[in-house]
């Protein structure tokens, strides 16, 4: 099943060749002689290393968790660059589960003087007893003109010490013609070979009947966000029927524990499960989301300041409870929802295995649905744009809260990936990992995405992109930014679905990523382009008539279709079929006697 994610991760490892370091003494070997530079700590040699002899120590830091060992490094203007480093902790805080960790490049732009910074790479989770662990990110250098380029690793708590080794920053070859690479993908991954074999019944002539063959339902999960109400609302049928003809896939919010019409003791989730019910009846699949999710904020209030014991009885009715009420109905559970970003739960009972042990419960207790991880900043571009930036630093003078809001837009795919290698390796039953896609003031940057695709399959899961939205105010410039996120999407190999995060301007969190706008559902330019491709550009509808032969091939995308025959324009037969591997033979036999008499 996964040679194909090994064939398309070739792309990694061609990109991940041997190139020049720009990091100085990477790997420590050489006495330390200001390549790094320490900002008022310590920094030594240390024997303790990932590869080679030595690693780098950083000790006693005392000031704030922002200091880091730090090295200036020499970039080429808007190429591809690979960024990795190991580090190990050596103490833990007590009180404190885990510690966070990230890497960042600051810039200094050359001819206004204006800094500014991207995170490369953010993990939440370590703890010393987890040993040497991987930060790494892909990241394209800035277009313009810099006159400095700094790489820091920003570290935890000012008590925690830490290891650091084996740190590149290596200049990735340019991705020549992505659109024409992603198209073959799309044709090989995508689509199928079809034999059809008619056999006509005596007295019928091949030139009088016509076939029309028509991919009525995509194998591959196309999705949307839908709004729970509107789903079983009779005055919202024009939105119902738009989701039924472009999307086979739906994901309800209804079931959030936050979203509970009830109370603490009667919980109501009616709604959400009538909603459920609707769209299962229409033989869509069904995305739950989400069963936990560990923030604070998120969840109802009467939960937040529970002691564990009575925490824990309230955490298992909800469970016990919800998976009792949709099982057997939902094909997806997003069980721990952006687990990368917040533990709340792993710190209320103090294990740091905690919501392994909710996976289990949910499969034990409803086997149907894949189990999934859910998390953001994995393949969208994490840094905000420059435009956007400009403008947050007019408005805003002090630096401080631009930080915090470059500080949201973290790249998160080595922890992602290293979190659900750490769920199979513990056998939980993680099947499938959702990406979030949010593409919010950013460019689709085909390259860079496949790169985080690639990376993140490692893990051998199901890829599902559950969250996608693209933000441009021109609809013209949405459909192509669209265009150029699907395509790249839809031809990676480990990907089974993309789900938008709604479509319509009255049901999105920014009416500038809708492809249908005001109370008539006016599909705009973006939409036109989205739809296109779904039903048209990679759906399949042929039609032809067996003058010329009754046995030919035909090349589809995979899914359902249906076949309808037709002798002198009058329909005589309407035959179903599925394309699920690479070639399937279908056999259609047309009987002489409704051809011939037609009225029967």
């Amino acid at each position: 099943m996964w040679s194909k994610v090994l064939v398309c991760c070739a792309f990694l490892v061609a990109f991940g060749s041997a190139q020049q370091n720009a990091v100085q003494n990477h790997g420590f070997e050489s006495e330390l002689r200001g390549h790094w530079e320490s900002d008022g700590f310590s920094i030594s040699r240390s024997s303790d290393a990932h590869g080679g002899s030595h690693s780098l120590r950083c000790a006693g830091r005392m000031h704030n968790s922002h200091q880091g060992p730090a090295q200036l490094v020499t970039l080429t203007p808007g190429k591809m660059y690979k960024f990795s480093a190991y580090v190990k902790q050596l103490t833990d805080m007590p009180g404190t589960l885990f510690q966070k960790y990230r890497a960042i490049m600051q810039y200094q732009d050359s001819g206004t003087g204006k800094h500014s910074q991207e995170n490369l790479a953010y993990h939440t989770t370590v703890r010393s007893v987890d040993g040497w662990f991987r930060m790494a990110a892909f990241f394209r250098a800035p277009t313009q003109a810099v006159s400095l380029s700094k790489l820091k690793i920003q570290a935890p708590d000012i008590s925690i010490d830490f290891l650091l080794d084996d740190v590149t920053i290596v200049e990735l070859p340019d991705l020549a013609d992505w659109k024409t690479e992603a198209n073959q993908r799309i044709n090989q991954l995508r689509m199928g070979d079809i034999h059809f074999r008619f056999n006509l019944g005596p007295g019928i002539s091949a030139s009088d009947i016509d076939v029309q063959i028509d991919h009525v339902k995509h194998l591959f999960g196309w999705g949307t966000l839908v709004k729970d109400q509107w789903m079983i609302d009779s005055n919202y049928r024009h939105y119902q029927d738009m989701v039924y003809e472009y999307f086979n896939t739906a994901t309800t919010q209804g079931l959030k524990w936050k979203f509970d019409k009830g109370t603490a003791t009667h919980p109501d989730y009616s709604q959400a499960m009538a909603c459920v019910d609707s769209l299962r009846q229409k033989g869509m699949l069904v995305r739950a989301h989400n069963l936990f999710w560990g923030f604070e904020k998120n969840l109802p209030p009467y939960v937040v300041h529970m002691a564990p014991h009575q925490l824990n009885v309230t955490v298992q009715n909800h469970l016990n409870y919800m998976i009792n009420i949709t099982k057997g109905k939902a094909d997806h559970w997003d069980v721990m929802n952006e687990l990368v970003h917040g533990q709340w739960f792993e710190e209320q009972f103090h294990n740091p295995d905690y919501s392994q042990d909710v996976y289990r419960q949910v499969k034990q207790l409803d086997p149907k649905p894949l189990l999934m991880l859910n998390d953001f900043n994995v393949v969208a571009r994490p840094e905000i744009a420059d435009a956007y930036l400009q403008q947050v630093q007019k408005f805003m003078s002090k630096m401080l809260l631009v930080i915090k809001l470059i500080k949201r837009k973290r790249l998160m795919f080595q922890a992602y990936l290293q979190q659900s290698q750490k769920f199979l390796s513990q056998g939980v039953p993680l099947q499938a990992l959702g990406l979030q896609g949010h593409f919010h003031e950013t460019v689709p940057d085909p390259q860079r995405m496949m790169l985080y695709l690639d990376h993140v399959a490692q893990a051998g899961l199901p890829l599902w992109v559950t969250e996608l939205d693209v933000q441009q105010q021109d609809p013209d410039v949405r459909a192509d930014y669209y265009d150029t996120a699907l395509r790249v999407l839809f031809s990676h190999p480990a990907m089974h679905g993309i789900v938008l995060w709604g479509f319509w301007d009255q049901h999105v969190v920014d009416k500038r990523s809708a492809l249908v706008d005001g109370n008539n559902l006016n599909i705009n330019a973006a939409g036109k382009q989205v739809f296109h491709l779904i039903k048209d550009e990679w759906s399949t509808h042929v039609h032809r008539t067996l003058s010329s032969g009754t046995d030919f091939h035909l090349r589809g995308f995979k899914g359902d279709y249906e076949v309808t025959v037709k002798s002198h324009g009058v329909n005589v037969k309407v035959v179903h079929f599925s394309l699920t591997g690479n070639q399937t033979t279908v056999n259609i036999n047309v009987d002489s006697t409704r051809v011939l008499s037609p009225h029967l």
